[in-house]
């Protein structure tokens, strides 16, 4: 499989969705053999599924058709990801409750979301909006805002809130976000 980074986008709308749905099937679940029994199934493929298509009918021209769908996720999922944001092949929301992605943000592929992660700019109305590098995976309840680089396979931890580059292949946690190995040993192991 190639992987493309956030610079290298797009590719076609079946490539992406296709993508998506492999990364649920790479794990055996009965009932998931076709894309539709896929999409009514599991929400996180669903929110995918329908971001994909809030995205395409952005880039096709027709906004209010956009904006509509991007409701349906929203009051379906409780997924909020902009039409305006671009998202590599093979987005995967295990627990897509409370995912929020701003208009900026370019991310490469096989990015994970768990719950309420936010993805967005630092000012109300900005267009300082993270690039995401490939095989990023941001855990539950992390905020990455500002104009900042998460680099190709790193892992934020769950409640962080970056503020600042994460270097490929790095783990971050805390709040703000430090590297696990610039952590006090203490501070590493906890209570």
């Amino acid at each position: 499989m190639c992987s493309r980074s956030a610079e290298e986008l797009p590719r076609s709308w079946r490539e992406e969705v296709f993508q998506d749905a492999a990364r649920i099937w790479s794990e055996p679940r009965p009932g998931l053999k076709s894309l539709l029994a896929a999409g009514v199934m599991d929400p996180g493929l669903c929110a995918a599924f329908i971001f994909r298509w809030t995205a395409r009918l952005e880039r096709k021209g027709h906004p209010f058709l956009a904006a509509l769908l991007g409701r349906l996720n929203l009051s379906l999922n409780g997924v909020q990801i902009s039409p305006q944001a671009v998202i590599g092949a093979g987005l995967h929301l295990p627990h897509p409750s409370g995912i929020v992605v701003g208009n900026g943000v370019r991310a490469g592929e096989d990015l994970t979301l768990f719950q309420n992660v936010t993805l967005g700019a630092r000012t109300l109305g900005g267009s300082d909006y993270p690039v995401v590098g490939r095989g990023v995976i941001i855990f539950a309840n992390s905020i990455v805002t500002g104009e900042i680089r998460l680099g190709d396979g790193c892992r934020v931890g769950a409640g962080s809130v970056v503020l600042r580059d994460v270097p490929a292949g790095a783990t971050v946690v805390g709040v703000p976000a430090m590297p696990v190995s610039q952590m006090a040993p203490s501070a590493a192991v906890g209570p």
